[in-house]
C-alpha cells in the first residue's frame, strides 16, 4: 500500500510541476524508481535515460516517433547535469530541456517525418558521444 500511495503522491507532484508555467514549456521532476507513462494524451513520448554510471551516453542511440505532438523526457541520476536538445533535420534546435542532474525533465515539440538527431548540449558531451537519432514517421 505505501508504494501505491507514493506513487500517487509522485504522479500528483509531476501533474502539477508540468502545469506550473515559467519562462519554458520544459518540466522537472526527482528521479524515482517508478517509470514515467509511456502513453501521454496518446502523443508520442521518448525517454532517454543518461547511463547511471556515469558515461557521457544516453541508453538508446535510435529511437523512433509519430509525426505530430510528442513529450521528449530526459531522465538523469547522475550527479553531472544533463539536457536534451532536439535537432530538426535543417538542422535548427527545435526544442531543449532544462539542464538537471538527479532529475527527470521533458519538453513539448511537434515532429514532421523525418531524421532528427538528439544530444546534450553541455560543452564537449555531444562530441564525446552523447547522441542520437529518432526517426519520425508519417502517423497516416
Amino acid at each position: 500500500m505505501n508504494k501505491l500511495a507514493t506513487a500517487l503522491v509522485l504522479g500528483l507532484v509531476s501533474a502539477a510541476l508540468f502545469g506550473c508555467g515559467g519562462d519554458s514549456d520544459a518540466t522537472t521532476a526527482a528521479v524515482t524508481d517508478f517509470p514515467v507513462s509511456d502513453d501521454v494524451a496518446g502523443d508520442s513520448h521518448v525517454r532517454y535515460v543518461v547511463d547511471p554510471k556515469g558515461a557521457l551516453a544516453f541508453n538508446i542511440s535510435e529511437a523512433s516517433a509519430s509525426a505530430g505532438k510528442a513529450t521528449i523526457e530526459l531522465v538523469n541520476s547522475q550527479s553531472v547535469a544533463h539536457d536534451l536538445a532536439v535537432e530538426a533535420p535543417n538542422g535548427k534546435t527545435i526544442a531543449k530541456t532544462k539542464r538537471v542532474s538527479e532529475a527527470i525533465t521533458s519538453t513539448p515539440v511537434v515532429l514532421k517525418p523525418g531524421v532528427y538527431v538528439v544530444y546534450c548540449t553541455v560543452p564537449g558531451h555531444r562530441k564525446a558521444g552523447m547522441k542520437g537519432h529518432l526517426t519520425v514517421w508519417s502517423s497516416g
